[in-house]
């Protein structure tokens, strides 16, 4: 059913940005060293600018190290090269402060149906998993460029399948617990991303700004703060608490 990832997946850095060279932050245009912006969990240092994480960063940023069991990549009826299967999504078993989960990290930033109904199966599979182990459930999920791509993309049975798995999950009271990432402000979640029982927005609010400092915000953390306010979110986090929070969430309710 699964296997042990193997890779030092906590070090890795993206194919397209080696550790070595140095990237200019889309939002202030500050030129970073990219080992350091690795070791600052891809934040800017001058801005807070949220660079994306692909789905190996973010399993790395919040498992505890050497626990990820990571779910068979070749259980699905889709077949897809194994980089875009990693860039698109990971699932698995891991502990995160101690406590047990199944989660998944998922990449929204796609257009092909293949890869839509390879995430679906994926993210069914991990769901029922939960409900045989009897584990909460955490998703996370980094936003798509559109609405309408990503219907393309997410075929109605598949996403309805998706939606009937986290019913049975619900049926079980098993925590669910999902996790908005921003790599585009206009982008959106797919629609069960928005009924777990817990919905958090990672942003770059920090306890300054929280507090009242003039110091600006990118649109991706505007656009978390309307979800807030709209009631579709229930907390803001910044990236840098989102694990302690999360710690915290599975002491209360686990």
């Amino acid at each position: 059913m699964y296997s042990v990832l193997e890779s030092n997946i906590h070090s890795r850095t993206r194919k397209d940005m080696p550790d070595g060279v140095w990237i200019k932050c889309i939002e202030c245009g500050e030129i970073i060293y990219n080992g350091e912006l690795s070791r600052n969990l891809r934040i800017c240092p001058k801005c807070d600018y949220y660079f994306p994480l692909e789905p190996a960063e973010r399993m790395a940023f919040l498992v505890d190290r050497g626990s990820l069991l990571r779910y068979d990549e070749n259980d699905t009826a889709v077949r897809l090269d194994a980089e875009v299967r990693d860039w698109a999504i990971i699932t698995g078993e891991a502990r995160l402060s101690g406590h047990r989960l199944v989660l998944a990290a998922l990449n929204l930033n796609f257009t092909n149906e293949d890869i839509g109904l390879f995430v679906c199966e994926k993210l069914v599979k991990a769901i029922d998993r939960a409900i045989d182990l009897r584990l909460p459930f955490l998703l996370a999920c980094t936003n798509g460029a559109g609405l309408q791509a990503q219907n393309e993309a997410f075929l109605p049975a598949r996403t309805l399948s998706t939606s009937a798995a986290l019913g049975r999950l619900a049926k079980e009271k098993l925590l669910y617990i999902s996790l908005l990432a921003y790599s585009d402000p206009h982008g959106h979640f797919p629609g069960f991303a928005y009924v777990a029982d817990i919905v958090m927005a990672e942003s770059n609010v920090s306890e300054a700004s929280r507090a009242g400092d003039r110091k600006r915000e990118n649109r991706s953390a505007e656009s978390a703060q309307n979800l807030f306010q709209s009631g579709m979110v229930d907390m803001i986090v910044s990236r840098k608490e989102i694990r302690q929070t999360l710690a915290n969430i599975l002491k209360l309710f686990c």
